[in-house]
């Protein structure tokens, strides 16, 4: 019985990958200010709430004309549960970490 214990410690000791939840929620960057995700809607930096193509870790759309990156193609991929990338016309992205952090 008792190597059975050891295992069962040994596995639950070991560190494993950071698996982000979900992009779901408020999201900042100091350049383009805030952004928020709320399933396949999402509020652009410019206020327009706007539907997309939302998964889990990853959220495309098309921004809206007259708005902020107007008419462009925006994705958005989550590296973690503090770091997500957005990028604008296959540019290079930007780095947005989450609005307020809960510890």
């Amino acid at each position: 019985m008792r190597p059975r214990i050891i295992i069962l410690a040994f596995l639950l000791s070991v560190p494993t990958g950071a698996l982000a939840d979900s992009l779901d929620g408020d999201w900042c960057n100091p350049v383009d200010g805030k952004l928020t995700i709320d399933g396949s809607q999402i509020t652009t930096p410019a206020g327009n709430r706007v539907t997309g193509n939302y998964g889990r870790h990853r959220f495309e759309y098309t921004a809206p004309a007259g708005g902020w990156n107007g008419g462009k193609s925006i994705v958005i991929q989550q590296f973690n549960e503090q770091l997500m990338e957005l990028s604008v016309e296959r540019a290079a992205g930007r780095q947005w970490r989450p609005c307020q952090i809960v510890s």
